[in-house]
C-alpha cells in the first residue's frame, strides 16, 4: 500500500478509521472503522454519494455505528492494524482506481471497494 498514491481525503479517512479503532479499544481497524470515517469526514463524499444512490447517510452511519458497538475491546497500549477485510477492501480499492486508470485513490474508491466487500461491514451499503 502506497500512501502517495492516495488523495489527502482518502488519508485523512485512513488516519480517522485509525484513530477510532484505538479511541474505542479495538484490536484491529475493521472495514466498519473505515466506512465510519467516510461518512463522517467533514466535505466528504461519502454522504452526498450514498444520498444520491437513495440511501440515508444517517441511517447507514447508525449501522455502520452499532457494527463498533460490536467489536470487541482490548485494554492497554497495543498497536491496531487493518483487519483482514479491511486490507481487501484497500487492496480492491487500489485494483478499482487502476481499472479507472484513475492517478490517485480517492475516497470513492475505497467506498466503492467497501461496498463490494464480502464482509458484514458493506452489508449496510448495498
Amino acid at each position: 500500500m502506497n500512501y502517495d498514491q492516495y488523495t489527502i481525503k482518502a488519508q485523512d479517512a485512513l488516519r480517522a478509521a485509525g484513530t477510532l479503532a484505538q479511541q474505542r479499544n479495538h484490536s484491529e481497524v475493521g472495514l466498519d472503522h473505515i466506512i465510519y470515517a467516510l461518512l463522517t469526514q467533514k466535505d466528504g463524499v461519502a454522504p452526498p454519494l450514498a444520498e444520491r444512490i437513495g440511501a440515508n447517510a444517517d441511517a447507514l452511519l447508525g449501522d455502520v455505528e452499532a457494527a463498533l458497538n460490536a467489536y470487541p475491546k482490548i485494554h492497554g497500549n497495543a498497536q491496531v492494524a487493518f483487519s483482514a477485510e479491511a486490507a481487501k477492501a484497500l487492496a480492491n480499492a487500489e485494483k478499482e482506481a487502476a481499472a479507472l486508470k484513475d492517478e490517485y485513490l480517492s475516497a470513492e474508491h475505497l467506498l466503492l471497494a467497501a461496498s463490494e466487500s464480502d464482509g458484514k461491514a458493506a452489508a449496510p451499503l448495498r
